[in-house]
């Protein structure tokens, strides 16, 4: 989002439809969901600039492709929570005595990711297993989490936790079943990612029940370092956030940089639903968000007035990841 003119927010654009969002014009391919009740506000897009911007080197349009799926490059979370998230998150990170661990490009290891809607997004009931609705969504975060995982072993100590807090979304007007949120409260979908990302060399199949880090469940892994076969703990820590101002509000209690100060993560990974495919986002600005005596709260009329360097470092993440992951599994190294 270029700050130098005019800021590209503009009212939300209606799913599928082309999007005039200020000074771009977009063309959204989202599925389109069903018709909201009479009074019922309709699932906001966020104004996705899909203008398009340069990927940076070394990484190619298409990160990671999936089945039918592919993973690019975001050009703008929006003015919502989505990017509140990213914000807020990168905020912290940027803190000085910071857990949270950098990249050989010099950038934090805070991402966020958008998920495309599925078909139980936007009703409530239905039957579907985990693995149907999530298997694509397994291999793309078993590629980030493989990603985030080795640049923070670089940096930390021989044996050293390496920790990972997973975020996913609930319930926002007609987003009945978030597709995240349903994702981080599912242990078997973070079994299934890190087995997507380390094959034979995922030590503990199932997640070990590490406890609760505020309202988040912290789940234990052992892999074997594909390269020094050292065995390395990886605690990954899932919550489901509401679509709140109290999960970006600041340091208080129920926030997630106070979840970010408790449980002191190397790398932090972020998730959210409405593009329509997968997309790593770079760009995080303040806009749609106001700050008042440290208290973050969303505000449609704020105009961004701070915008945070891009950062690539999920992209990064998911390509090398995909590559190394992939690798892994080919290889079927026994474990022991």
């Amino acid at each position: 989002m270029d700050l130098t003119g005019p800021i590209r927010r503009g009212t939300a654009p209606t799913p599928g439809t082309g999007a005039t969002t200020g000074t771009q014009t977009a063309t959204l391919t989202t599925p389109a969901a069903p018709a909201a009740a009479a009074g019922t506000p309709a699932l906001p897009v966020d104004g996705f600039d899909r203008a398009g911007r340069a990927t940076g080197p070394a990484l190619p349009p298409v990160l990671l492709e999936v089945g039918n799926h592919k993973v690019g490059h975001g050009t703008d979370p929006g003015d919502y929570y989505c990017e509140h998230m990213f914000f807020t998150t990168q905020k912290e990170a940027q803190r000085p005595g910071s857990s949270v661990q950098t990249n050989r490009a010099g950038e934090n290891l805070v991402g966020f990711l958008h998920i495309p809607g599925d078909a139980q997004t936007y009703t409530s009931g239905g039957t579907y297993s985990q693995a149907e609705r999530h298997g694509a969504t397994r291999d793309v975060v078993g590629a980030a989490l493989r990603g985030y995982v080795d640049e923070a072993s670089a940096k930390l100590k021989p044996r050293e936790p390496v920790r990972v807090m997973l975020n996913g979304y609930g319930t926002f007007m007609s987003t009945v079943n978030n597709p995240t949120g349903d994702f981080v409260k599912n242990r078997e979908n973070i079994d299934a990612a890190m087995k997507s990302a380390y094959g034979a060399n995922l030590v503990t199949p199932e997640g070990h029940d590490a406890g609760r880090s505020g309202d988040g469940q912290v789940w234990q892994y052992v892999i074997r370092e594909p390269n020094t076969r050292a065995l390395r703990t990886v605690l990954v820590r899932a919550q489901e956030w509401p679509v709140t101002d109290d999960t970006i509000g600041g340091g208080a209690a129920g926030s997630v940089q106070a979840a970010m100060k408790e449980f002191k993560p190397s790398a932090v990974l972020s998730m959210g639903v409405g593009t329509p495919d997968y997309t790593a986002e770079f760009h995080a600005d303040n806009g749609g968000m106001r700050t008042m005596e440290g208290r973050n709260s969303h505000d449609d009329g704020a105009a961004a007035s701070e915008q945070l360097p891009d950062n690539r470092s999920l992209a990064r993440a998911i390509h090398a990841g995909g590559m190394a992951a992939r690798a892994s599994r080919a290889a079927g190294a026994p474990v022991g």
